[in-house]
């Protein structure tokens, strides 16, 4: 009897996640798949990428190069892509920059904005793609060390969408 309930129980859990993972329209992106804009000094290639289809969200880590010096990795930008909410996504159709590190030497010289343009240009709509993203969004400190990244952030479009005192950070969003 146990081992036909178990049976039972794993055919419900499978039929379950593939009900679930059917709605997950995957981006396509793959390890070592390479973005660049005409304008600007970096590319980006996908460092990292993982998919949790059955909740409906993927992370991707986006390393920065130098075009000039496609060797030395100078940064990184990490994503999660959320299609629907979730533990790990506060609203569905949402792009969420989750951690962007540009190395010290290289601050200040364009390869920050360059790098998020970039990986902006990846997730909206395309030749390649039918996805199309409501929701752009970061959390970003309000210590006077991250004047420079809240001043790049406003730069190319994103404002507060929330302050939750106490917690030294703040919430933006991309305006449209």
């Amino acid at each position: 009897m146990l081992n036909k309930s178990l049976f039972v129980l794993i055919i419900l859990f499978t039929t379950t996640a593939s009900l679930f993972a059917s709605d997950f329209v995957s981006p396509g992106l793959k390890l070592n798949d390479k973005f660049q804009r005409r304008e600007g000094d970096v590319f980006v290639k996908i460092g990292h990428a993982k998919e949790f289809t059955d909740y409906g969200f993927a992370n991707y880590s986006f390393h920065v190069y130098l075009k000039n010096n496609p060797e030395e990795k100078i940064g990184f930008v990490c994503v999660n892509y959320c299609q629907k909410k979730s533990f790990q996504c506060e609203k569905a159709e949402t792009i969420e920059i989750s951690l962007m590190e540009i190395d010290k030497n290289q601050q200040r010289k364009g390869y920050g904005e360059a790098a998020l343009r970039t990986v902006f240009g990846v997730f909206r709509a395309d030749n390649r793609r039918s996805l199309e993203f409501k929701n752009f969004r970061l959390s970003v400190g309000l210590g006077y060390d991250r004047f420079a990244a809240r001043s790049l952030y406003g730069k190319l479009g994103f404002v507060v969408s929330k302050s939750t005192p106490g917690t030294g950070y703040q919430s933006m969003k991309l305006a449209r």
